[in-house]
């Protein structure tokens, strides 16, 4: 009785042991989706909703599903911004600090992503944040640039930055999490009483990529000139705005992302795409940076082109990843280019036909002996 006991315990005990591993290689696969596991929003005003994005992206070859995303504080509102992503495919938890939910104070949240698909596991984020009332505000509260033409004069936005309750307050510095972004003024417009009130100019950089720009400013400030650390050192406090725009290229190329999968060795595979433009265009060249690939375009000018990608698998077998850049007439430079991933696996035995009996030959009829005619005969 006593051995059957114990030999029941050590059953539980691996049975436990086993799902905590898996749990943790659940937790590790999901964890290496990520780049980035915490943020702090530092000081932000009462009644502001600043959002910060995770990037999240498939490293694997198998669809990737989100089965939910929660959070442990009301400060924080989670939502992904795909729930499926495919093979290389990006996405973002958009995490929103919820200061009017919650007062003034520390507050600090746990966001969970949960997975189910292929396999189950989490991550979990963490976001916090100090809410102060009456300190410095942005208006807007966020840069936004909007859609923007690449080799146009990008538009500069123009950020009022506003403080009461505290007279001395001086800006220093201002920090960027991006090169996409340049700062190209900051000055004071008003100092009277509590109030201060700066003016800042933001601009995106003319080599700035093309698609989705975004990022942070971390503007500094000095609270007070006479009040210094234990170090002697000026005391400092940051608060952040976030900005975005879309830069667009002159021709858009559709889809951004051509995945050819499962193409068989010796295997011709054809897709097409379209090439759309702002005015007409003509096209001059494409050029490939790997072997096998036809592209058959013609040389017309007009603002749309569908053009036919033709790739010819090799003996390569495996995942490729290449680009394929367009020319365009009147331009040096590329006009845009796409990315090209694609999966070649082995050739398929050909199936031989069945040996079909061989035939017998026909049974040839008896002769018969021939009819004399009537009348005839012998004399």
């Amino acid at each position: 009785m006593f051995n059957h006991q114990i030999l029941i315990r050590l059953l539980v005990v691996s049975v436990a042991y086993l799902g905590a591993g898996s749990f943790l290689q659940g937790q590790e696969w999901a964890r290496k989706m990520f780049t980035e596991y915490v943020h702090d929003f530092k000081e932000v005003n009462l009644g502001e909703k600043p959002e910060f994005r995770f990037k999240i992206k498939n490293i694997y070859k198998e669809n990737i599903t989100i089965r939910s995303v929660s959070s442990s504080c009301g400060c924080t509102i989670a939502t992904p911004t795909k729930k499926v992503l495919k093979m290389y495919e990006e996405g973002e938890i958009l995490c929103q600090f919820n200061t009017p939910a919650v007062g003034t104070g520390f507050k600090q949240a746990t966001v969970t992503v949960r997975f189910d698909k292929p396999f189950v596991g989490e991550c979990q984020l963490t976001v916090r944040g100090t809410i102060v009332s009456g300190g410095i505000s942005f208006s807007p509260p966020q840069i936004e640039f909007g859609q923007v033409m690449k080799g146009d004069s990008f538009p500069v936005k123009t950020i009022k930055i506003s403080s009461s309750g505290n007279p001395n307050l001086r800006v220093l510095d201002v920090k960027s999490t991006s090169g996409a972004i340049k700062v190209l003024s900051v000055k004071e417009t008003l100092r009277r009483g509590q109030l201060v009130n700066y003016e800042m100019k933001a601009q995106l950089k003319d080599s700035v990529e093309q698609g989705f720009a975004k990022g942070d400013l971390f503007v500094v400030f000095e609270k007070n000139q006479r009040m210094r650390d234990r170090a002697n050192r000026p005391i400092l406090t940051e608060k952040q705005i976030s900005f975005s725009g879309n830069v667009v290229a002159p021709i858009q190329i559709s889809p951004k992302l051509l995945n050819l999968s499962d193409v068989e060795v010796g295997q011709s595979v054809t897709k097409k795409i379209l090439l759309i433009g702002t005015a007409p265009f003509r096209i001059t060249d494409v050029r490939s940076d790997s072997e096998g690939f036809d592209v058959l375009a013609d040389k017309e000018t007009k603002k749309t082109h569908q053009l036919e990608v033709v790739f010819k698998a090799a003996q390569a077998i495996g995942t490729q990843e290449c680009e394929l850049t367009f020319y365009t007439d009147g331009n040096e430079t590329p006009a845009g280019a796409m990315k090209v991933i694609v999966e070649i696996v082995e050739a398929k035995p050909e199936a031989k036909p069945e040996a079909k009996p061989e035939a017998k030959p026909e049974a040839k009829p008896e002769a018969k002996p021939e009819a004399k005619p009537e009348g005839s005969g012998s004399i």
